[in-house]
């Protein structure tokens, strides 16, 4: 954490996924990431439940990311 790695991979594969002509990255995150990502650019756009033992009301936020041609 904090290194730049996490930033690098990321990038990477918004660069991969737009030169194959995708438009969005959709994805779950783990909550405690969210903030990274919305960092990075991506927004909320849900959540899903998933509940675990001690925290009935635990979700993952739906993230996405639009990709643009200079990615």
């Amino acid at each position: 954490m904090r290194s730049g790695v996490g930033r690098a991979l990321l990038e990477h594969a918004l660069q991969t996924a737009c030169a194959l002509g995708y438009r969005f990255m959709d994805f779950e995150s783990d909550p405690n990431a969210e903030g990274f990502y919305r960092k990075m650019g991506a927004v909320r756009i849900g959540e899903r439940p998933t509940p675990i033992s001690g925290q009935s009301e635990r979700v993952l936020p739906k993230m996405r990311f639009e990709l643009k041609e200079s990615q």
